[in-house]
């Protein structure tokens, strides 16, 4: 009787809730890095159920709450496919005792006994070799955020994990907040921005896992919704904090400069130079900012994993005997100096326009980058809400196969694993670019 009360749309929506809720919680408490199948299953599960609750057409409340609980429904599990939070704390322990995160190597200071906290030795186990052996490369706003979570408990473990997942759900309600105030400036459907409330990989990554990117994408929603209001000096304030948090704003501020012209554009570059200074300021001295320059190079420099373009150039270049990665920290500005000037001529840079700007800007980026975690993309993916690509989302789903490489110790890349990745992710944009009327089609469908 109770069942035949209910109709066939409330009864898929509980079961989609339901299923949701289930696969998170043996994602997020039962799953280890390295077991591939049951990630490719939860992954697969929970991005099915996804679609269907953005085709659901739910009320705006709802959505919220379903979001809510999917975040809080992993508050207390220990992230289980990364270990950069032990980094995190470490940096965040030594702000709280009053040394600068950038002057020593964990490795340095574990040698020299320079200073001495609350699980210190199991968190310099647990972040792993490149941690303990490198200079921190995370910005002032990054490091400050750990240190407020340590303020809050920094003797136990899981405590701060539950601390700083608070703190950064908090931080999604404000992109959410304000993508939704954005949407409605745009004149564009407010349930467009569940497209990144809902998404799987925002939810495992940037809670779960404990990555910023979403509180760099919180501060850089507030320069776009500013810039829109016309407040140069608010969009200034707050792209500047987002270049604090994550330095991969930096790229887009070309569009912000050529949108605002020559005047607004002194006010806006003295407002960001500023900022930044500020927030770095406390920091740096001569020797840090070697170290942190030293540190994001290296990424430059050493490391590959799960890259698209380079692999296939360093795959050409291979019989040349021509070290690519060494050449990559020139070929990566140059080229996206080369997307900005096409953009930037094409038209004239409207707001609506800057946002897709931003989007193919950072899309080239990711492209041609050596290495591509996969909470890399959720810039994307935001984004993505405001323009007519849905790429992002593709992605988003096809990034989890990066994770086939992770075994118990070792990391072995699959190169047929990463065709299918990009394969898929490069023809649906190219189908979006050519085969779709972008301008035309409806946003309110959720067309992927």
């Amino acid at each position: 009787m109770f069942l035949r009360s209910l109709n066939f749309r409330q009864l898929v929506t509980t079961a989609v809730i339901g299923l949701s809720l289930i696969t998170y919680i043996f994602f997020c408490y039962c799953t280890k890095r390295h077991e591939h199948i049951s990630i490719s299953l939860c992954v697969l599960g929970l991005f099915t159920f996804y679609i269907l609750l953005l085709k659901l057409d739910l009320s705006t409340r709802l959505m919220v709450k379903i979001g809510l609980v999917f975040r809080l429904i992993i508050l207390i599990s220990a992230p289980n496919l990364s270990q950069d939070f032990y980094r995190f704390f470490w940096d965040g322990q030594l702000i709280l005792n009053g040394f600068n995160p950038y002057m020593n190597t964990p490795n340095e200071i574990i040698i020299s006994k320079l200073i001495s906290f609350p699980k210190m030795n199991e968190i310099y186990e647990l972040m792993g070799s490149l941690s303990q052996n490198n200079y921190s490369n995370y910005p002032p706003i990054h490091q400050i955020i750990t240190f407020i979570t340590l303020l809050i408990t920094d003797k136990s473990i899981i405590a701060s994990i539950i601390s700083l997942r608070l703190i950064l759900i908090l931080f999604d309600l404000g992109i959410l907040f304000y993508g939704i105030k954005l949407l409605k400036i745009l004149k564009k459907p407010e349930n467009i921005i569940f497209i990144y409330f809902l998404n799987p990989l925002v939810i495992l990554e940037l809670i779960g896992n404990l990555h910023l990117e979403g509180v760099m994408v919180f501060f850089m929603i507030l320069s776009f919704y500013h810039l829109y209001r016309k407040s140069e000096i608010y969009s200034g304030i707050f792209l500047g904090l987002s270049i604090l948090t994550k330095l991969i704003p930096l790229i887009i501020l070309p569009l912000f400069l050529f949108r605002l012209g020559l005047k607004k554009s002194i006010r806006f570059i003295v407002t960001i130079t500023a900022v930044i200074s500020t927030g770095f300021s406390p920091f740096i001295n001569f020797k840090s900012l070697i170290n942190y320059s030293e540190s994001i190079n290296l990424w430059f420099s050493n490391f590959e994993f799960n890259a698209s373009i380079y692999y296939a150039l360093k795959e050409i270049f291979k019989g040349f005997n021509i070290r690519l990665i060494d050449y990559m920290v020139y070929i990566i500005p140059i080229s996206i100096f080369i997307v900005l000037t096409y953009l930037i001529s094409m038209k004239k840079n409207k707001t609506q326009d800057i946002l897709t700007q931003s989007l193919i800007i950072l899309t080239t980026y990711l492209f041609i980058s050596t290495t591509i975690h996969p909470w890399y993309i959720i810039p994307l993916i935001f984004l993505s809400c405001f323009t007519n690509y849905r790429y992002p989302i593709f992605w988003s789903f096809t990034i989890f196969l990066s994770y086939f490489s992770y075994y118990e110790i070792q990391v072995n890349e699959n190169h047929f694993l990463l065709a299918i990745e990009y394969g898929l992710v490069i023809g649906i944009l190219f189908y979006e670019i050519y085969f779709k009327k972008l301008n035309h089609h409806k946003l309110t469908d959720f067309n992927f």
